[in-house]
């Protein structure tokens, strides 16, 4: 949220058709889609923090990689393809 001005700025300096909104919506979206590892955010440490009764871990470092890297680049293949399209044809 801190670079969004920045993105904003760079986008509005665009040589050609400058889409300035359409490149802060991408890339508040590519930064949803990052969230998949486990010091991504305060939920997700939360998460691999967590233990049972016996003091095993219920989900490790290992999950959040088996996870989250495929759905991040997956992420990143949807908005860069179908979300561009999509946010053309709505305005942005």
């Amino acid at each position: 949220m801190v670079i969004l001005p920045i993105v904003q700025s760079v986008g509005e300096a665009m040589a050609g058709t400058p889409h300035p909104k359409l490149l802060v919506m991408v890339a508040a979206l590519m930064c949803s889609g990052a969230m998949g590892l486990p010091v991504s955010g305060f939920p997700n440490m939360n998460a691999v923090s967590l233990e049972d009764s016996t003091g095993n871990a219920i989900v490790g470092t290992g999950d959040f990689l088996a996870v989250g890297v495929p759905s991040s680049v997956a992420a990143y293949g949807v908005i860069i393809s179908l979300g561009y399209l999509l946010m053309l044809a709505v305005g942005f």
